[in-house]
């Protein structure tokens, strides 16, 4: 009992410790992200950062199928059975999402602005940061891809992106949205080539 107070104190202390520089630094954290979200704006244009930002808002749905997509692949039944495999996972996952009607997201910015979506505790409420984005006039692009530059980027993500998908795949837990998809947002943007 005395070696358990005697850990105790120290465990909170630490624990303590962590939630008072959480809070210090929470403020400054959502500010980067709020400044990276301008960013974003003026190297992919307002409207595809915005696309990028309602993506978040369906981050449980897609980690939901990426789960599904896992328990196929597992049990070898359904559409993901035998046949699927990790190569085209994320195609699979960006289909879906792209499927998501207009109204739905629209839905969803409606629900997320008074419950304060946002991606985990130390980002920004979802519907202020797409209200900063769609703010003031509409920016361009300011960085266009061509399809050349397009396909080596696949081509260098290759390796990493089946790797994450064999991980998945494979049974690995799948924790909260996944932004690291590679989602095709060049049908709301006009100006990638």
């Amino acid at each position: 009992m005395a070696v358990d107070v005697l850990i105790l104190g120290p465990r909170w202390a630490v624990r303590g410790l962590a939630l008072l520089l959480d809070g210090l630094t929470l403020r400054g954290a959502q500010r980067g992200e709020y400044l990276a979200d301008r960013v974003a704006a003026r190297v992919g244009s307002s409207e595809v950062a915005a696309a990028l930002v309602d993506r978040l808002l369906i981050g449980a749905s897609v980690t939901g199928a990426l789960h599904t997509e896992s328990v196929r692949a597992r049990t070898k039944t359904g559409v993901a059975g035998p046949g699927a495999t990790a190569d085209d996972l994320w195609e699979r996952i960006a289909e879906r999402a792209a499927t998501v009607p207009e109204r739905e997201y629209e839905r969803l910015r409606r629900l997320a602005a008074p419950h304060g979506h946002s991606v985990d505790s130390t980002h920004p409420p979802t519907h202020p940061r797409r209200h900063l984005i769609t703010a003031g006039s509409p920016q361009t692009a300011a960085v266009v891809v061509d399809a050349q530059r397009s396909a080596a980027i696949a081509t260098e993500l290759a390796p990493p992106r089946t790797t994450a998908a064999r991980a998945v795949l494979n049974g690995a837990t799948v924790q909260g949205p996944p932004l690291s998809l590679s989602f095709n947002l060049s049908t709301r943007a006009r100006s990638y080539g």
